[in-house]
């Protein structure tokens, strides 16, 4: 009895530790309670640490600045809104009069997943109305209890169709001088604008922020240039001439841009393709317009032509009026194939690219968030956009940022710990037209039986879940089970709960890969033959009704703690954008499905980027490139762990330096005889370096690819190991959060050299650090505590740290004494060793 008591009293610790609050806190002074004034026409929103006002000038609402204790942040000025529209029009808030200006109290909701809710709050709201009261914009201004920044929310709503272009959600003009000029964060789209003192973005993976006339890192859910085209150039159907819509349906995409003409008379233009993007189809070509610089429709040109390694009908022709700037739209059907192309376009008259006409001026120092929005608001459906403007604490900006993130991301840092059927069960199967041969219910029940025997009842440890990738569903179906599946997962959940655990799914948006996906897209065309697709699209509406539809379905049936959503769009290293409307469109899965069951965890692997504010939305992003490979030296086991944190270094911690990297899906722990990792040595000793490294690492998406037959090997040891390594995680998850990079590259490519690297985290309470040699030679890393653990100016004193595991080496001077975190520490390691450690209070 005492046994079973210890397991459930074990099993309930992942429960327990997902429901705790985040850890991390702003570095500086407590910010204190929001408050909230209204002084004539004059509003303001406060706390210990920032101010912000707001003027109503006969009803019309400007941002009047915001100031910190460290001095004036943002000078007031700058649109609270811009809507523009597709035919060139542009709705500006400071030419509309607001309604219902109001301080409203924000009350806190102590079950709100977003942990930000379950502090009270005040908010400056007001209601806005253009084109003729049929579009309704809500805004408000939000400062909550303890909130070392201020946020901003659009809603748009709208009675009538609105074909719209993009929305600029934020404006702020950011004070430079001793803070220094802002600048962009990062490589991708939506990324940071910061400058010593101040963060500021929309708070999407979507955002196009700009700092004054700096280019914007990952610009390009759309690349616009008037002479080429690349699968980026492509955007999502929008404004669809009546002509193709006849002809096409929705299965259209449009490039388009602003162009300087020198001359009149007809212009003919010529596709002509040079090579794949992505693929190799050829590009199906639908037709031409020519707009005004406002967007009102001058010339058309309909009709189907082609350029592949042939070309037919590439050639169209408009009437171009007089020499200046215009528009040029180009269309292009994708209901035979997807574009997957690149090439040049000739023109007959003197054509150039044109600068985009939101543009802000060559002098200017603006902090600029636009969401690209190339497709029509329907009636009653709802947009939503926020922005954020926040205050790094003096000499802490990742964790400012991260203490913002923490409190504003879906759910705050949970640690996930699963098992991924991917390489023992799926590999090399997944594809095969005989439900038979791929995964069937029985061998899932299988490794569940294994697991509970070998693992929970043993050890006392549980994971979280059993997840069940890639080979269940039926092809001839939208991801509905295959005949091997006769109940559904209703009997493998059952025997996951056994041990305290529940299941996920691994499904593909874009339809999955291969051979499969083909037969997924057969049997789509045949169920709608109104609406026959060459790609499954979360932009068109009946497949995203649908998709979300069967996970609600599962989320239903089977109470699903998890779902992998794989190949948002097919980039291998992306960073925006395949297309934007369907990106758009797993950002709203989410939604969807958090509205089902808020703490679900959901990870968007292929086809993320390195934007921080993918944690709105998905608890885990993925690290780019191959599932597996290999690199630098040593073992094919080294290799493969310097391949993976090489990749996080490169991605991540040099690309989007203020991104955390606590949510990272780096492909965990892989034991397997399956597949490429098949080629890693797998005894005991040196599997430990892997499972080492992978909790250690920190990041909540634990990954668990296990062969059971190899797990049983050596007498077992391996569940031994597994045990310690997840009991590690579970102490230490309270301080985990924090987790960030230390030391050097994992693999230099121009020296070809390794490094001394790792992970370090920290709060008031607790410490832990992880250190790895990736060189086939001894190295060391010389720094103080301070600086690996990133600890606050004003903290004083010294940490004991201790070893983690048993048969760890223990290092003179620091296993076990007490060390002062300004002391300069030496740490030499040998070729591929690893160390973890825990520490204590600073005292």
């Amino acid at each position: 009895m005492k046994f079973l008591n210890r397991i459930l009293l074990l099993a309930a610790v992942p429960a327990m530790l997902s429901a705790a609050t985040a850890a991390v806190v702003f570095p500086g002074p407590p910010p204190g309670a929001a408050g909230a004034v209204q002084s004539g026409s004059a509003y303001t929103l406060s706390n210990s640490i920032l101010t912000a006002k707001f003027l109503d000038k006969n009803g019309s609402i400007s941002f009047g600045g915001l100031t910190s204790k460290l001095g004036p942040v943002a000078k007031a000025g700058g649109e609270l809104f811009i809507v523009n529209l597709a035919d060139g029009r542009s709705i500006k808030s400071s030419e509309l009069k607001a309604s219902n200006v109001k301080i409203a109290n924000l009350p806190p909701d102590p079950k709100a997943f977003r942990l930000a809710e379950r502090y009270p709050g005040k908010a400056l709201t007001a209601t806005f109305q253009a084109l003729n009261g049929t579009l309704r914009i809500s805004w408000r201004a939000v400062l909550r209890d303890n909130s070392h920044y201020l946020r901003q929310e659009l809603r748009l709503v709208s009675t009538q169709p609105v074909q719209m272009k993009n929305i600029v959600a934020m404006q702020y003009d950011l004070i430079g001088g001793k803070a220094g000029e802002p600048r962009i964060s990062g490589n991708a789209r939506g990324a940071l604008v910061v400058n010593d003192l101040a963060f500021a973005a929309l708070e999407t993976p979507m955002g196009i922020n700009t700092a004054g006339n700096a280019e914007n890192a990952g610009d390009g859910g759309t690349d616009w240039k008037a002479d080429k085209w690349v699968k980026n150039s492509w955007t999502g159907n929008f404004n669809i001439p009546r002509e193709l819509k006849k002809q096409y349906g929705d299965h259209l995409a449009a490039a388009e841009g602003p162009v300087s003409i020198n001359g009149k008379g007809n212009l003919t233009i010529t596709f002509r393709y040079t090579g794949g993007d992505g693929g190799n189809n050829k590009l199906n070509l639908a037709g031409v317009q020519l707009l005004s610089a406002q967007g009102a429709v001058l010339d058309s040109d309909f009709h189907p032509g082609v350029t592949g390694d042939s070309s037919a009908n590439n050639t169209y022709k408009v009437k171009v009026p007089a020499r200046g700037g215009y528009m040029l739209r180009y269309w292009a059907e994708t209901k035979t194939e997807p574009i997957a192309s690149k090439g040049e376009i000739t023109f007959s008259l003197p054509v150039t690219t044109a600068e985009k006409e939101d543009a802000l001026p060559a002098d200017s120092r603006i902090a600029q968030g636009v969401w690209s929005r190339k497709t029509t608001l329907q009636p009653r459906e709802i947009w939503n956009v926020s922005s954020v403007i926040g205050l790094f604490a003096p000499g802490q900006q990742r964790r400012s940022f991260l203490a913002y993130m923490e409190r504003e991301r879906a759910m705050p840092y949970r640690p996930f710990i699963h098992y991924n059927s991917w390489y023992e069960l799926n590999i090399n199967r997944n594809n095969d037209s005989d439900p038979a041969k791929r995964m069937t219910e029985e061998q899932c029940l299988a490794v569940l039986k294994d697991w509970q025997e070998q693992f929970f009842q043993k050890s006392g440890t549980a994971i979280d879940a059993f997840v069940w990738d890639d080979g269940w569903d039926e092809f001839n179906s939208l991801w509905d089970f295959h005949k091997m599946f006769p109940q559904g997962f209703r009997r493998v959940n059952a025997a996951a709960a056994k041990q305290k655990a529940g299941i996920g799914a691994w499904l593909g948006p874009v339809g999955g890969y291969g051979a499969s996906k083909g037969k997924r897209l057969a049997h789509w065309n045949v169920k709608h033959p109104d609406n026959k697709i060459g790609n499954f699209q979360l932009s068109n509406k009946e497949y995203f009704d649908a998709f979300v539809g069967r996970c609600s379905q599962m989320v239903k049936d089977y109470n699903m703690k998890y779902f992998k959503f794989d190949g948002i769009s097919t980039h291998f290293h992306a960073k925006g954008p395949g297309n934007e409307e369907d990106a758009e469109g797993i950002i709203r899965v989410v939604e969807a499905l958090r509205k089902k069951k808020g703490d679900l965890y959901i990870n968007c692997t292929v086809g993320t980027w390195a934007s921080p504010f993918w944690f709105r939305y998905a608890d885990s992003v993925w690290r780019q490139e191959n599932d597996f490979g290999t690199i630098g030296v040593g073992d094919n086991r080294d290799k493969w762990i310097t391949y993976r944190d090489r990749l996080v270094h490169e991605v991540f911690v040099q690309g989007s330096p203020l991104m955390p990297i606590n949510s990272m899906m780096t492909h965990g722990l892989i034991v397997t005889r399956h597949g490429p990792p098949d080629c890693m040595p797998k005894e005991p000793e040196n599997v430990k370096k892997e499972l080492r490294c992978a909790v250690a690492c920190g990041t909540s998406l634990q990954e668990l690819y296990l062969d059971r037959d190899l797990m049983n090997a050596h007498g077992g040891v391996l569940w031994d190991e597994l045990a310690k390594g997840i009991k590690w995680i579970r102490r230490n998850a309270d301080v985990l959060d924090d987790v960030h990079w230390v030391g050097g590259n994992p693999w230099d490519k121009e020296s070809r050299e390794g490094s001394v690297y790792g992970w370090a985290a920290w709060n008031k309470d607790k410490a832990t650090l992880a250190l790895r040699n990736s060189s086939d030679r001894e190295k060391s890393l010389t720094a103080t505590l301070r600086s690996i653990l990133d600890i606050p100016a004003n903290v004083k004193g010294g940490i004991t740290f201790k070893d983690s595991f048993d048969d760890q080496r223990p290092l003179d001077g620091f296993t076990g004494k007490t060390v002062d975190i300004d002391k300069e520490l030496t740490f030499t390691l040998k070729p591929f060793e690893v160390f973890v450690y825990e520490g204590g209070k600073v005292k």
